[in-house]
This record gives C-alpha cells, structure tokens and sequence, in this order.
C-alpha cells in the first residue's frame, strides 16, 4: 500500500514520502497527477501546467507516434500551405527528400507509399524518433547531416523547411503539444563553412558572351534565347508558335511577346514553377531570329535546338550546358548552377527596367498635362 497524501503549504502539492506529488487540470478539464523529487520541481511543474491550460494547449492524442510512420501519411495527404495546394511534382519531391517512393496509377494518381525507405533521407536519419521527441537539439543535429559535405545552404533550408512543415501539420492534428521549429534560429550552415558567396549568383555579361563563344552551333541560339528572356531550360523546350505573338513583315506584332504557359519537369509536362504563367516582351533582332526559323519549317514547336523530343532536349541542354561550363574554365560543373541565376536574373533586371520605363512614361505625361 503507498504512503498517504500530506498536504503541503503549496496548492496542488503533496508530499509522500520521499517525493512530492503535483495534482492540476489539464485544458480538457481532466485532473491528472506528476511526481517530483524536490519542491521546487514541483513547483516548476505545476506553473507550467497551468500555463499550458491557460494557453488551451491539450496533451498529444497520439504521444507514441512515430515520424516514419506519420511522414508515410503525411506525404499522401498534405494538402500544401496555401490555397493553390501542391503539385503532383512537389510530392514527388517532399517524398524523395524523406526517403521514400511514392507509388502511382497508370494515370499518375498518388496511391500508397512503398515500405522501403531509401538511406540518406529524413526518415532515414529520424527512424523510429517519436514526434512528441523532437526538440531543437534533434533539429540541430539534422541540420548538421544535411550540411555535411558541403552542402550549401538552400539545400539545408528546403530539407527543415520540409520538417517545418510536416511538424506544423501535426501540430494542427494534435499530434504534438507544439511545434518545435517555430521560431527557430541559426541552424542554417555560414557562407565560410559552405565556401559559399550568397551575393555571386548571376554570371557578368561578359562571362555570358563568353560562355555562349564556345557553346556549339547547334545550341548557341538556345542559350541566347534562354539568356535573353530570363526562361528556365524546361520553359524554352515548350515554347510552342502559339505561345508566340510575332506576326511578319507585312502585317508586324505591334507588341511582340511570348507567352510562358508550361515547362518540362521530370519528365513530364506541367505548368510553370509555382504554377505561374507570364508573358515577356521579345526585341527586334530575337523577333527576326524567330521568323526566320518559322520561315524552315511548319513546326509545333520552334526548333531551338536539335534535340529530338523535349525530354531528350532538355537532357541534351543540361550536357551542354556542363561542357561548356567545363570548356571556359570551372571545375567540372561547379558554374552550372551560377549560369541557371543568369537566366533568372537577367529576366528580373528586363522586368524591372520595363517598370521603371513605363512609370517614366506616366510621369512625363502628368508633366506636359499639368497639375
């Protein structure tokens, strides 16, 4: 038979024995019952308490759950964020940066989870870890897996941002009593340990002018036109003539442009990356360079390249773009990544230099209108 309660001077706590016993109600309204070896943890343990009842804060309605197990459910019913929800292609990616394999219908439709989980991934590392276990030392040290062997940073902050977002899921679900990643600081590796320059992204354009001498003749047109309009390589293989307003030399386009619509991603066809389209002004000499090779042939789509299909294109691109990263002088392919910022940032200067044109052109006509 246990030892009898003694009341203490302290509310809610009671010494048997050796011990003392600490007695509150949780936010469900239910009295439950912790021990502890000193009065002051008992103290400790009964503020806390009530602070997380003051706060509505509720016991975890699966404390054993562990994150193989839930990142298995997670990954087939996560809905996204946001309204706009996610593509079929970022499930895809969440489930190969957690180890696992998603299996599919022949028409693409996510319908389980394989058993095995590939070494490497979140679930390999994590394992059978609770939930409810994980706390910033744990995410700290994942952190440093991930960053090991120089991983640079945006790799480490898509791998926390995945468990950032798989926590707060289970967090809404109750399956955890808060998520440890809010708020959460410096787990990100330095610029010195990555030997990573955040501020060089974009090759200069001269480095472009140079890159593009010693591309080959079949590609070189490819990359001035990826270069030219800011596209990604799976966007350009998809522009289509519909996607083109150029019109021709009797009956010109008043604005020339392209529409961006779809790209190739992984094999398949899809919409641009967040599933934005956009439309770009195109200049004189790419409207020429443009008619000249509908003039060759009736085409769906603009033979930029001379990729057979638009799989094997953008495969074959990628190859040029590494061999002509390898030719002018990187280290393999350590500049490929820089080349793909150009295309991006030289279409954001062109989109801001338009901006700035056009609200020049909206201030000289409120100055020759007068106040």
């Amino acid at each position: 038979m246990s030892a009898p309660l003694e009341k203490t001077k302290h509310p809610g706590i009671y010494r048997r024995g050796s011990r003392y016993v600490v007695s509150f109600r949780n936010a469900a309204g239910k009295q439950r019952w912790k021990s502890a070896s000193t009065i002051t943890e008992a103290q400790a343990i009964r503020g806390d308490e009530l602070r997380k009842r003051d706060r509505g804060e509720r016991a975890s309605s699966d404390p054993k759950r562990e994150f193989t197990e839930y990142a298995r459910e997670w990954v087939v019913s996560f809905t996204g964020r946001t309204s706009r929800g996610i593509t079929r292609e970022t499930r895809l990616d969440y489930a190969r940066a957690l180890g696992l394999t998603i299996e599919l219908e022949e028409g693409g439709k996510v319908v389980g989870v394989a058993d095995d989980v590939v070494e490497g991934g979140a679930c390999d590392w994590f394992g059978r870890t609770r939930l409810a276990s994980i706390g910033l030392a744990m995410l700290a040290d994942y952190a440093a897996y991930v960053a090991a062997g120089g991983r640079k940073r945006n790799t480490v902050r898509l791998a926390l941002a995945l468990i950032r977002a798989m926590l707060g899921t289970a967090h809404e679900r109750k399956l955890i009593v808060s998520n440890p990643m809010l708020g959460l600081r410096n787990l990100l590796p330095t610029d010195e340990q990555t030997g990573e320059d955040e501020h060089v992204k974009a090759l200069a354009p001269d480095e472009v002018r140079t890159l593009l001498d010693v591309l080959s003749g079949d590609w070189r047109f490819f990359f001035v036109f990826l270069a030219e309009l800011g596209l990604r390589i799976g966007e350009a293989v998809e522009v289509r003539w519909s996607d083109l307003e150029l019109g021709d030399e009797r009956a010109p386009a008043l604005r020339p442009r392209l529409r961006v619509r779809r790209r190739v991603y992984r094999g398949r066809v899809a919409r641009p990356k967040g599933g934005k389209t956009r439309t770009l002004r195109l200049t004189r000499q790419m409207v020429e360079a443009l008619r000249a090779l509908r003039a060759l042939g009736g085409r769906r789509r603009p033979r930029l390249s001379d990729g057979a299909r638009p799989s094997d294109q953008r495969l074959d691109a990628d190859g040029a773009r590494a061999e002509a990263c390898g030719r002018r002088g990187g280290a393999g392919g350590e500049r490929i990544h820089p080349v793909s910022f150009t295309d991006g940032s030289r279409g954001r200067a062109r989109r801001e230099r338009c901006k700035q044109g056009a609200n020049r052109t909206v201030r000289d006509r409120t100055s020759r209108n007068g106040p």
